[in-house]
């Protein structure tokens, strides 16, 4: 191989490292993203059980009043 190719070679892997870095780092922040909108939606589904609840004890309140 003459010295050009191998300098080729080295860039052209140098070029692919790159790239699957850049994919390795896309990979790790969607999978971020996606452990923090579970969290979230469990946040808010909890929030909304606990308003839900508070409203009911409300009514109920409101109901049995004599």
């Amino acid at each position: 191989m003459s010295l050009l190719s191998v300098e080729i070679s080295r860039e052209r892997i140098r070029a692919l490292e790159e790239e699957l870095a850049s994919l390795q780092w896309a990979a790790e922040v969607r999978r971020t993203r996606r452990e923090t909108l579970r969290k979230v939606v469990a946040d808010t589904g909890r929030a909304t059980r606990q308003e839900a609840g508070i409203t009911l004890r409300r009514i109920r309140g409101l109901v049995t009043r004599d």
